[in-house]
């Protein structure tokens, strides 16, 4: 009887300590698990704001170039005048930024920047659609298109060097001639020597194309006779 005591005591310790055991890795997993699942959820998140953030920077940074003339310069920014005759404002930062003069890109600062000098500035936009520059090139005259005036009217006088047209209005308007005027006829082809002598004369009505109305030194480009 005593030796079946003994054993039944034996028996009940072994059995708590395996349940013990037992409900002890039970705990130590779940918590393990609930761990490894609040982890992965960080991970996920992280994840997720990072792929939102490029998203952001994606989406914003897009490319894009302003053409004109300086108007205002400081250390933070500079104003544009484009060619259609509004101003833009864009952001430099000297860290991120690369100046060449042209034609032959050779390394410039933001020091050799003046006002009305011509540039072309390329970089990307921000949040605010206001444009950061990265690059900017310097240029020693204005590359716009250059703009073409048409003279109509009557010739009031000629020489090799000049024309003087009265227009529609009843205004006389003095053109420069140069070696590259251009001659042509009412079916747009050169004169010969005799017809030019006859043709562009006092009286005969003209069309007159020079480079520029603002540049009254501006020679003309062509001289064509009209009926």
């Amino acid at each position: 009887m005593k030796h079946l005591l003994t054993f039944f005591s034996l028996f009940f310790l072994f059995t708590s300590t395996v349940i013990a055991q037992t409900t002890d890795q039970l705990a130590t997993s779940s918590s393990e698990s609930s761990t490894e699942a609040t982890m992965q959820e960080n991970i996920r998140e992280r994840i997720g704001k990072v792929i939102e953030t490029i998203g952001d920077t994606l989406e914003t940074r897009k490319k894009s170039a302003v053409v004109g003339v300086i108007e205002k310069l400081t250390e933070e920014s500079v104003t544009i005048k484009t060619k259609s005759g509004s101003s833009e404002t864009v952001m430099i930062n000297p860290e991120k930024l690369t100046v060449l003069r042209l034609p032959q890109l050779t390394s410039a600062t933001i020091q050799d920047m003046e006002i009305d000098q011509f540039v072309v500035v390329m970089g990307y936009l921000g949040k605010e659609k206001v444009l950061e520059a990265r690059r900017i090139l310097l240029s020693p005259e204005i590359l716009f298109p250059a703009r073409h005036a048409v003279v109509y009217g009557v010739i009031d006088s000629i020489t090799s060097t000049k024309i003087g047209v009265t227009m529609r209005d009843g205004n006389l308007r003095s053109i420069p001639l140069s070696k590259k005027t251009v001659y042509k006829m009412t079916d747009g082809k050169l004169p010969t020597t005799t017809q030019k002598k006859a043709e562009f004369i006092e009286g005969k009505k003209v069309l007159v194309l020079t480079l520029s109305s603002e540049n009254a030194s501006a020679s003309a480009t062509l001289v064509r006779r009209i009926e």
